[in-house]
């Protein structure tokens, strides 16, 4: 397909391609867009499909040279300093090469080359690098001195026949891609990208279906696919089956959400924020004993807080008793840490910690000592959240509050259950490869049958390796904590499995199921699902309203046959609604399943446990288990990098 995409005058980033010449330069913040498509061929039960998305690639308009001269006069007089900081922003990203549109993935800077260092051509040539872009793309390289970036080739461009080890890179001629975290954390930049990015489902439909125009149109491009004895249908796939979808579909009744005295049905967004700021939780946990730690200037914000916090928690039926208030003359991370540690008894409940601003540092040093040293929940608070007028504070501290209760092993709301004695498990994988570190598995598993409690451990990996060689361990305890529990041992045993390609899922089937299985004994052999979730997909789904405009489908909705693998398991699931933008549907693929439960209560399963999220009120993308296994392999492998005490373990205690 790339002939194809070549003729339509588009550049291949990665795997995907672009158009430099309708890039879009986003006033003021430094940065271009570059529309662009995602395409792939599947053999569904249908038939041959093409799989297109709209793309888009985020690009820096700073030269990486131009980031380190920035950092330069950051750091002036500290060589060390400024050599780090160059390393933290520009290792471990991946920067466009506008002479060739390639991309590549910098793994490290080589401070004792420069432009001016040789190396030899693939003919026996020695040549500097100054007189090899000047040979081959006719580039005047202005700096002489600056660094070279280190590209390490990857073990598959290997295979694919490329001999060469590594790639060195100039600067000046690297242009970053994506976002740096300062951007991440811009709501006006977000704001303005939007705009350009978040396209609504009618928008986006629109430019899927001229992409296919263009394809049919351009002569050239579309006799690559005449030769091979294919052709495009004119539009995209919508065989009309039923009234509310353009494909073969339907859509799951709304859940009930149940609280202690009531139950609520979910409204047409699978949003219940009304109910849960107003009904009593299923359980709470008063919470008597415990710190408030904050900036001793900002006392009277933390006061008026506290005060509307305690009103909120009675609604819910959580006691707030006066908290042990520490207030601190600064906001080092060495004096946060000291005063917590001087007030840390066994008696203390939660440790709650108003940060004056972000710092990974602060938070690293409060999260090691309270959930590795001295065992015990903690919540984190910056002060411009609760720096606000009353309407709107309310609204902050009931979710706060909310969150306490469950830190402690309170229970917010559930849904209704039908099957019982099932034990529902949550796996997801933390990478942080640009620091070396360990990858993280994070595996979460349900300690009662209302699924409302859980069971918590991490396993530590080999770095990028992806699937997990170590659940046999994490999946024993958690089947000891659940009979320890319930006094008896679930029947069925369901597991949603997170990150995981396509490619990967015969691997999942026999290497994972095994470890799994390989834990149950001739006198224990429950019945065994294991489903993988797929959120990183190209596959849209879109609905039609009364006025034939393309919207998003409702949350609920299911699509399991016709656009569905030939050799799989598989489903589609609407489960979010989305206020702007295209809803994306997540894939789930049933690598293994002995339960002999019907495909209906199987969906009906993974919808519930959307709802099961309790730090959104709301439905979300991923079954709450594989969340929930997210927050705590993020929180282990960027913070902690050493598995928290077993006394947290059967708490939420990440969240």
């Amino acid at each position: 397909f790339k002939n194809i995409m070549k003729e339509l005058k588009m550049s291949r980033i990665g795997q995907h391609y672009f158009s430099p010449t309708r890039q879009v330069n986003i006033a003021n913040q430094g940065l271009q867009v570059w529309p662009g498509y995602t395409t792939a061929v599947h053999d569904y039960e249908d038939g041959l499909y093409l799989v297109i998305d709209v793309a888009h690639k985020v690009l820096r308009t700073q030269t990486c040279l131009q980031i380190m001269q920035d950092l330069q006069n950051k750091y002036r007089g500290g060589v060390e300093e400024f050599k780090e900081a160059v390393f933290n922003a520009i290792c471990g990203t991946v920067v466009l090469t506008k002479y060739n549109n390639r991309t590549y993935k910098i793994d490290d800077i080589l401070w004792d080359d420069s432009p001016e260092t040789t190396f030899n051509y693939h003919n026996g040539e020695t040549i500097s690098y100054i007189d090899y872009y000047k040979k081959h793309y006719d580039i005047e390289i202005k700096d002489k001195k600056q660094p070279l970036l280190f590209h390490r080739v990857k073990a598959k461009e290997k295979q694919q026949g490329n001999k060469i080890e590594v790639i060195c890179l100039i600067p000046e001629l690297c242009f970053v891609t994506g976002l740096s975290e300062d951007m991440r954390n811009d709501f006006n930049l977000k704001k303005d990208m939007a705009a350009f990015t978040r396209l609504s489902a009618d928008k986006r439909y629109q430019q899927l279906e001229d992409l296919v125009y263009e394809i049919k149109r351009n002569e050239n491009a579309y006799k690559y696919l005449l030769d091979w004895g294919l052709e495009l249908d004119d539009g995209l796939h919508t065989v009309n089956f039923m009234s509310k979808f353009y494909m073969e579909g339907r859509v799951l009744p709304p859940e009930k959400i149940m609280f202690k005295t009531k139950s609520v049905e979910t409204d047409a967004r699978a949003d219940w924020t009304r109910a849960a700021c107003n009904e009593p939780c299923v359980s709470t946990v008063n919470i008597n004993e415990w710190i408030c730690v904050y900036p001793i200037a900002k006392e009277n914000i933390v006061e008026k807080f506290f005060k509307i916090a305690t009103d909120c928690g009675a609604r819910f039926g959580v006691r707030l008793d006066s908290p042990i208030t520490v207030g601190l003359s600064n906001d080092k991370a060495d004096t946060y840490y000291n005063e917590i540690k001087k007030y840390l008894k066994s008696h203390i409940q939660m440790v709650v910690i108003i940060f004056p601003m972000l710092s990974d540092t602060r938070y690293q040093r409060v999260k090691k000592l309270c959930c590795i040293e001295n065992p015990v929940p903690s919540q984190c608070i910056q002060l411009k959240t609760i720096n606000k007028p009353e309407d709107k504070l309310r609204s902050i501290a009931q979710k706060i509050v909310l969150q306490m209760n469950v830190k402690l092993g309170g229970e917010i709301w559930r849904t209704s259950m039908p099957m019982k004695r099932i034990m529902i498990c949550g796996i997801d994988v933390y990478h942080k490869v640009e620091k070396r570190y360990n990858s993280i598995a994070g595996f979460v598993s349900s300690l009662n049958e209302e699924q409302t409690r859980w069971y918590s451990k991490v396993c530590f990996q080999m770095v990028g390796q992806e699937l997990t060689d170590t659940l046999k361990s994490a999946f024993l305890q958690a089947i000891k904590k659940y009979r320890e529990v319930n006094n008896f041992l679930p029947d069925k045993i369901f597991i949603f499995r997170d990150g995981v390609s396509e490619g990967q899922i015969p691997v999942v089937s026999e290497h994972e199921v095994e470890q799994l299985r390989s834990v149950f004994t001739e006198d224990y052999k429950p019945q065994l699902a294991v489903i993988v979730v797929q959120k990183r997909i190209s596959t849209r789904v879109f609905a039609c309203d009364v006025r034939n405009f393309y919207i998003n489908p409702a949350p609920g909705a299911i699509i399991d046959y016709s656009v569905t693998s030939r050799q799989l398991y598989d489903f589609y699931l609407v489960s979010q609604h989305v206020g702007q933008g295209t809803v994306t549907p997540t894939h789930y693929i049933v690598a293994y399943d002995d339960t002999m439960i019907k495909p209906d209560y199987l969906q009906r399963l993974a919808y519930k446990m959307t709802h099961m999220y309790y730090n959104w009120t709301g439905t979300i993308r991923v079954p709450a288990p594989c969340q929930y296994a997210h927050k705590l392999a993020f929180l282990t492998g960027q913070y902690l990098q050493e598995e928290a005490s077993e006394e947290l373990c059967n708490r939420l205690f990440y969240l």
